[in-house]
């Protein structure tokens, strides 16, 4: 990180998104190659394993979705942690993430689609990095579409 300093900035960026701990934004950096080993911030959700996957067999076409056994399991775990409500970073403290968070316990969504909200938080690292502006924290007024510049 200390050689390249186009990788030191990246992670310096993403650090600004509350939610994301150095170690977060390391992984996310290392296993996207800084963003350039996937086009899009669907395809590095489903390198990690936090995109739905539907399970489909035969005459059985009405699969429930989840998340599949491959990927990345120390970012996702990474991302996971940055999503939880538990750690002062979470869901709670980032205005985007909290609102997200919310619709998706008002459709009835259980409390275990935290995997969701840390597939959101790829979608902001996308949209930041794309952009190159830091993570607003006062964001929480605006409509929070405007963050998925890179899906």
């Amino acid at each position: 990180m200390k050689q390249d300093p186009a990788w030191a900035a990246s992670i310096t960026l993403l650090q600004t998104i509350v939610g994301v701990s150095p170690i977060t934004a390391y992984w996310l950096v290392v296993a996207s190659l800084n963003f350039k080993s996937c086009a899009k911030a669907d395809s590095l959700a489903k390198y990690v394993g936090v995109a739905p996957v539907v399970k489909q067999s035969g005459p059985n076409l009405k699969g429930q979705g989840g998340i599949g056994p491959s990927g990345h399991p120390e970012l996702r775990t990474a991302l996971y942690i940055g999503a939880n409500s538990r750690v002062p970073s979470g869901w709670r403290f980032n205005p985007v993430l909290k609102a997200f968070y919310a619709r998706l316990k008002a459709a009835g969504k259980p409390h275990k689609v935290l995997i969701v909200v840390a597939r959101k938080l790829i979608h902001l690292a996308f949209a930041l990095k794309r952009s190159g502006k830091p993570f607003e924290r006062d964001f929480g007024g605006q409509n929070e579409g405007n963050l998925e510049i890179a899906s």
